[in-house]
């Protein structure tokens, strides 16, 4: 009886890690043009921010997973506070029509770290002395399982 019950219970978790593994890959296969469609957009994004005058881009890396596409990149800027930063980048998503998200008090305090939305976009700003990293990733059901 033991035996047969291993037996089912690897069977199923053989067939969820198929499934997690296999969904992934097919997903990318089917959507090919879909995705890099969203590739082209998120980079189209990104490229639409005009920084602070003076801005000097020190960072720029695009990354992927099997679906998920992100960039980072980091940008430093002389004589302007990192406030004055914040205020800048703020208005700037505004005009563009990006979406303030809530941070927690925690999370600022610790990261300073500012949010925006736009449709499955998302922009994480974080300031630094005088430069700021910037996170510009799609968020999706992949996102969530990490993928």
């Amino acid at each position: 009886m033991f035996a047969m019950c291993r037996k089912i219970v690897a069977v199923i978790i053989g067939s969820i890690l198929l499934c997690v593994f296999t969904i992934p890959v097919v997903y990318r296969v089917v959507n090919y043009t879909e995705i890099e469609q969203r590739e082209q957009n998120l980079h189209s994004e990104f490229q639409a921010i005009v920084h602070p005058e003076g801005a000097k881009q020190l960072k720029y890396k695009m990354n992927s997973k099997i679906v998920k596409h992100w960039i980072r990149a980091e940008y430093t800027y002389k004589n302007m506070s990192d406030s004055e930063g914040e205020k800048y980048y703020n208005a700037e998503m505004n005009r563009k029509g990006w979406i303030k998200q809530p941070v927690s008090e925690e999370r600022y305090k610790h990261f300073h770290e500012s949010i925006y939305k736009k449709g499955d976009y998302e922009m994480v700003f974080i300031p630094n002395n005088d430069s700021v990293t910037i996170y510009l990733n799609y968020k999706d059901i992949f996102d969530r399982l990490g993928l």
